[in-house]
């Protein structure tokens, strides 16, 4: 009789992957905003073939995989929070944001001490519209 040959982490999480993405999708559809699902879907098939090795049960990949979507999920929403606070954090305010295209903002200038001061060169004088 010959031996079986038996499949690899790899393989397994590969074929769970491929056998299950429709259900994986709408998991992560049902969960993701729009504009973020393609990248979640990614992460998570890149990130489950990175880290096959630690399936610890074959018999388990369908959940395993699930338990990886939820985690690159709540990490993706994490991401978007965090920016989200920096960017409100960063924010001018409405009543100090009078916006004159023909005078510059100063906006680059007042972020350029913390750049090479050639850099922060030419940013003031773009921002200045110095010609060139």
């Amino acid at each position: 009789m010959p031996a079986s040959v038996v499949p690899s982490k790899a393989e397994l999480v590969a074929a769970g992957l491929r056998q299950h993405s429709r259900a994986l999708r709408s998991f992560v559809h049902a969960r993701v905003e729009p504009a973020d699902r393609d990248d979640v879907l990614q992460t998570a098939a890149v990130r489950a073939m990175e880290r096959a090795d630690s399936l610890r049960d074959p018999e388990r990949v369908l959940s395993w995989l699930y338990r990886l979507h939820r985690n690159v999920i709540i990490d993706a929403a994490r991401l978007r929070a965090r920016q989200q606070r920096l960017l409100e954090r960063n924010a001018v305010p409405r009543s100090q944001a009078t916006v004159d295209p023909d005078e510059p903002c100063g906006c680059s200038v007042s972020q350029s001490r913390r750049i090479h001061p050639a850099y922060a060169s030419i940013l003031a004088l773009v921002d200045a519209g110095t010609p060139r």
